[in-house]
Parts: C-alpha cells; sequence; structure tokens
C-alpha cells in the first residue's frame, strides 16, 4: 500500500504545475527597474522538459525584491517585467492597457477582454516591427451521450506595437476577411515595397507571425 500511494504522489507531481523563483526585474510606473527574483509558473512534464506556464502569467505574478519582502503584481501595479531561465534565455513582458490603449480593437471583443482590461503582453522578437503575444486557456464545453465535459486549450494572440496606434492585434476583423493580411499590412505599417513585393497576395493571418519575422530579417540586412 505505501509503494502504491508513493507511486500516485510522484506521478502527481509530474503532472502537476510548480513556480519557480528566477533571477529578473520588474518595471515600476515611475519607469524605474527594480531586480530581484520573479516567481515564474511551470508546468512539469511526464519524463521531459519543464515548460513555461504563460498563460497563467497573463494576469499577475510574484516579485521578491533583492533583499526585500515578496509580493503580487497585477498589471497596471507594475509596467512590465522580465526573467531569465536556467538556459540563459530571457523573457520580457510588458502591460497591454485597453482603456489608454488609442486603437479601440477592443470594442466588440471577446468577453475576456471586456472583463480584463488589463494583461501582460510577451515581446518575443525585437526588431523593426516588435512582436507580442497574449496566451491565455479557453475553455470548451463538450455535450456528449455521456454528458458534458470540459477541456482547456492554450490560444495564441499576435501583437504589434505602433507609435500611433498603440498596439493592435494581428487578426482578420472577420471570418471573410482571412486573406486580407497584405492590406492590413501595408495600412498599419510602412513597409518597404521591396519587401512588400515579396508577400503573396494570398497571404493568411495565419501567416502573419513568420512574415513579420522574416521582414525584421530583411530589415537587418538592408
Amino acid at each position: 500500500m505505501k509503494l502504491l500511494l508513493l507511486m500516485i504522489f510522484h506521478i502527481g507531481i509530474l503532472f502537476s504545475v510548480a513556480a519557480a523563483d528566477q533571477d529578473g526585474y520588474i518595471i515600476k510606473t515611475t519607469g524605474d527597474s527594480v531586480w530581484g527574483k520573479v516567481d515564474v509558473q511551470m508546468k512539469k512534464i511526464p519524463f521531459g522538459k519543464k515548460e513555461l506556464d504563460l498563460a497563467d502569467m497573463e494576469q499577475g505574478i510574484t516579485f521578491t525584491e533583492n533583499g526585500g519582502k515578496r509580493q503580487s503584481l497585477k498589471p497596471g501595479d507594475v509596467l512590465g517585467y522580465g526573467f531569465k531561465l536556467e538556459d540563459d534565455v530571457w523573457y520580457h513582458f510588458v502591460v497591454l492597457d485597453w482603456p489608454k490603449n488609442n486603437w479601440k480593437k477592443a470594442q466588440g471583443a471577446f468577453e475576456r477582454k471586456v472583463k480584463n482590461l488589463q494583461l501582460f503582453l510577451h515581446r518575443f522578437q525585437d526588431g523593426a516591427v516588435p512582436l507580442y503575444k497574449d496566451y491565455f486557456n479557453m475553455a470548451t464545453t463538450m455535450i456528449g451521450s455521456a454528458g458534458a465535459g470540459k477541456s482547456e486549450r492554450l490560444v495564441t494572440e499576435l501583437y504589434i506595437q505602433t507609435a500611433d496606434l498603440g498596439f493592435i492585434e494581428v487578426a482578420s476583423p472577420s471570418p471573410g476577411a482571412n486573406k486580407k493580411l497584405k492590406e492590413f499590412l501595408m495600412k498599419y505599417l510602412t513597409m518597404e515595397e521591396d519587401f512588400m513585393k515579396t508577400v503573396d497576395d494570398k497571404a493568411k493571418f495565419s501567416d502573419a507571425e513568420e512574415i513579420l519575422i522574416a521582414y525584421n530579417e530583411w530589415k537587418k540586412r538592408i
């Protein structure tokens, strides 16, 4: 019996979500950086490496200033934060504040965005067009012969930031407009004609991340 309980305990650990203090910083609302430890949410994968639970860090973090006390912080309490993992890879996050964002894409958006008007975006690439992502878990209810059941899937949304309009979600305004990515890029980003010639007229919004990364690489070469 003890052996069985021990096995169950270890299996529970394998599938649990853990937190690990990592070297990092926060950016205060004054613009000052404070260094310390960020409590990073991690997923434990059975017989594999731990993975970041980015969706769990969208709405808040726990931070301990060097020589200070542990504190819970939400978007708006700070302007952003960052941390370094053991492999020396840095992750940087900034706040998307819908009320202060000039571009009003939030109007008519999902209920989730209406309720959570501030969130942390992951800046995953710097360059001529800095790229950001928002991660969140979307719950789905399925009804079958055995009754109702719920499942969750990770949803990723892509954002760019412009000087005039603030953060803009790179997403089709309607399902029927999915093939108008090139029009979107020309409207919101001043991309050189030489690069725009490389973008297929039929490019979809699902191709946006690949195209924007290619643009940043292209800008480095010219």
